[in-house]
């Protein structure tokens, strides 16, 4: 059985090994955080099949400038890494397939003055401002944009595009990069360096916090190890199932470790209650007798919660919820398959006492207090839900990218200093749709494309726009007349060959891209019906009223940021009730099911509503804190009752079967709190607002939800209406002095 035992757990290792060694991750793609089946997604989808992905990679460097030779060598090394027969690589990675081309000013130049010879030099640099072409007519820089495969492996891009420039001494050193694909590369290698710099102090402060509460080392390892062991389990599935690694999924080793901790905790208090006088495998069934329904029970209540997530309509929340589910299971796998093997072989190498006089004094203490000031503790935590909840209904959401990076970050220096020299770097599209009209009709189409380009520069906080007019000079008198007939088809041809014009089903699909700041929250907020506002303006007198789609990537993620954050809210509220029925079934009590997940429902009503009523918007940070709070806090409420209901069946009276389960659960719920709480403080010097977020939040709500299980639900069960949890026993309720008649339940179960 020991071998059979080693060589399973080799295997073990093995895939686990195996699982992190070929784990990928994608955090840069897009496609996992847009919402499925909704308009706004169709029209999104619509926008691609006609005019391509609108994802651009900006490139510039300090001292740049139109002239500057160096333009055309990048762009050269761009290109030819791009070719198709993959010779042309730039050190291991190739960009076949990923760019579409590379832009710079000097060709946009010569191909305005190519078409007509009446443009000068000037006026095709005028034309070409802000945002190719800086405000000072000088500064410039080169467009890279990225098919919709190069989209989704951002990361491939912009390391070509780094290795490029070490290629060019001058530049690496004052390189500068923008755009949405360097938003989504920098926050994957942001959050990447983040979690696996923090991971060191993490583990050291857990696991000296988890020492300082346990007081022996052997256990805190075992704690460490075990916990670990769980979450690396979660992360290896991912990859052993062949999924890749998004931006959600670096919370989940956080969740897994957080819940395994709380168990393992729990199960070393059991192991310390029945030690004495067992045989080492008595005392692995005497643990295990006493975790099995508890932790089966957390398990499958948290699990649901985190399964109630597949219920998104956003591809990462579903997978997130998928694999929460999944490592919460593993994790109930090693709390019942091992940890009690190994706690018993640990207690019984190196014995202790008991109990802890300290311990008791304190738990005495606590209890007592709680039971005399039942219906202050009970009132005091429906007041303070029911006070904040109506705040709840004003909650906002917030994922913006100046609430994601601080000030300081390479990101929000480089975009703000090209949107100082070059323009707005945020783009939102307009596609405007007209009855397809004779080659003829050309010039009197583009016309009407300017008019409106006009209408949309005049929205406060638009600085340019760019179409299919901005490459086709405007021709005026008997010159438009002439060069109509000479060349309007090949103009008509060259532009439903651009990524602005598109024809189909007897319309017309004219693309406008308009450019804003990246930093600009309001108008991004209000954008939409702007836009509406200044078309239909300039459209008053129109013979035909424009169709209008607005959407791209950058319009998409705001608007699908609601959605986030609406079903995020959602699943935690189906969580909860998914949860509540399963805490009834196994209270036998639907009652004691509603007033058990009371505990659980205050720190999400008192800290979110709270945040709500200052202000403050949530992030992805605080909604993930929240998952992992959601398992610590019906981990604790588990224990605690289902530890009530077997002291039940040795005690007559209620008072007494609380003392008994207090003293089980009490302490290992505090150190609970204190080491997956206090563990996670590091997060808050994290570079990344929303896991300063999730570092700062985190604690508040174990510790709220570890208020509400150590004192509103032992006041709750000492009221006369705590027979809820009483199993249809009818128990006596006699005065707190039994506490100390009664010496606190010391007797063993």
């Amino acid at each position: 059985m020991k071998w059979s035992a080693i060589l399973g757990m080799l295997c073990w290792g093995a895939l686990i090994i195996s699982g992190l060694l070929s784990l990928e991750t994608n955090i840069e793609d897009l496609s996992p955080w847009l919402p499925q089946a909704t308009p706004e997604r169709e029209e999104y989808d619509q926008f691609l099949a006609q005019f391509g992905n609108d994802s651009v990679l900006v490139i510039a460097w300090s001292d740049i400038s139109l002239g500057d030779t160096r333009i055309e060598e990048f762009q050269q090394f761009l290109l030819n890494a791009a070719q198709d027969d993959g010779t042309n690589t730039v050190g291991s990675t190739s960009l076949s397939g990923l760019i579409k081309d590379v832009i710079v000013a000097e060709d946009l130049i010569r191909k305005l003055q190519e078409k007509s010879q009446s443009v000068s030099r000037e006026e095709a640099i005028q034309k070409l401002q802000p945002f190719i072409i800086g405000y000072d007519g000088k500064t410039t820089c080169l467009l890279v944009p990225l098919t919709q495969e190069g989209d989704r492996i951002r990361r491939d891009v912009v390391d070509a595009v780094l290795q490029i420039s070490q290629k060019i001494p001058s530049i690496a050193s004052q390189l500068r990069l923008g755009g949405r694909p360097y938003l989504g590369y920098y926050s994957s290698q942001v959050t990447r360096r983040t979690v696996v710099r923090l991971s060191i102090p993490v583990a050291i402060l857990s696991t000296l916090l988890a020492w300082l509460c346990l007081r022996r080392f052997d256990l805190t390892i075992l704690v460490f190890l075990s916990s670990a062991l769980a979450a690396l389990s979660a992360l290896s599935v991912i990859a052993l199932v062949g999924y890749r690694l998004n931006g959600l999924f670096t919370a989940l080793p956080s969740l897994v470790y957080v819940v395994n901790t709380s168990a393992s905790i729990h199960l070393v208090n059991y192991a310390r209650q029945s030690s004495v006088g067992l045989t080492r495998d008595q005392l692995a069934a005497a643990v295990y007798r006493k975790a099995r329904k508890p932790c089966t029970l957390s398990a499958v209540s948290t699990g649901l919660g985190t399964l109630s997530l597949v219920a998104s309509r956003f591809p990462a929340i579903q997978e997130f919820g998928c694999f929460a589910t999944l490592g919460i299971l593993i994790s109930l796998l090693i709390q019942l398959g091992l940890i009690p093997q190994w706690l018993a072989w640990l207690l019984k190498r190196s014995p202790e006492p008991s109990s802890r006089a300290d311990h008791h004094r304190f738990q005495n203490i606590l209890l007592g207090w709680t039971i005399r000031s039942r219906w202050l503790v009970i009132s005091g935590t429906l007041f303070l839900m029911l006070g904040f909840t109506p705040s709840l209904l004003t909650l906002q959401g917030q994922f913006e990218v100046d609430a994601i990076f601080d000030e300081e970050t390479d990101f929000v220096q480089d975009t703000r200093w090209l949107e100082q020299h070059l323009g707005a770097m945020d783009a939102t599209e307009v596609v405007v749709s007209l009855e397809a009209k004779p080659a003829g009709y050309c010039m009197v189409q583009l016309d009407r494309i300017r008019e409106l380009e006009v209408a949309l520069q005049s929205i406060p906080g638009v600085s340019a726009t760019y179409s299919a007019s901005t490459m086709i000079p405007k021709v005026e008198g008997v010159f438009r007349r002439l060069f109509a007939r000479s060349v309007l088809s090949r103009i008509r041809e060259s532009l439903l060959e651009s990524a602005y014009l598109d024809e189909r089903d007897g319309r017309e699909y004219w693309r406008i891209t308009v450019r804003s700041s990246f930093f600009d929250q309001s108008l991004r907020s209000r954008i939409r019906p702007l836009i509406i506002a200044a078309i239909q303006d300039a459209t008053v007198n129109w013979e035909e009223q424009p169709e209008l789609v607005i959407t791209g990537s950058s319009q998409i993620v705001h608007e699908s940021q609601g959605q986030v954050l609406r079903d995020f809210i959602n699943s935690i509220f189906l969580a909860f009730a998914l949860i509540l029925l399963l805490m009834g079934w196994a209270l036998r009590s639907l009652l004691g099911g509603v007033i058990s997940m009371i505990p659980n429902l205050f720190p999400f009503l008192s800290i979110f509503g709270m945040l709500s009523l200052v202000g403050s918007k949530i992030d992805l940070g605080m909604t993930v804190a929240a998952c992992i709070a959601l398992g610590i806090a019906v981990d604790d409420t588990s224990h605690l009752l289902i530890r009530f209901q077997d002291a039940q069946q040795r005690y007559s009276n209620r008072l007494r079967a609380l003392s008994r389960a207090y003293r089980e659960c009490s302490v290992a719920m505090l150190q609970t709190s204190i080491i997956c709480g206090l563990s996670m403080v590091p997060y808050q010097m994290a570079p990344l607002v929303y896991l300063q977020q999730f570092g700062i939040l985190l604690p508040l709500l174990m510790t709220t939800a570890l208020l509400g299980d150590l004192l509103f639900l032992p006041a709750f069960i000492a009221t006369r209406l705590g027979h809820v949890f009483c199993n249809g026993r009818s128990l006596q309720s006699p005065s707190p002095e039994v506490l100390s008649q009664d010496g606190g339940g010391q007797d063993d179960l």
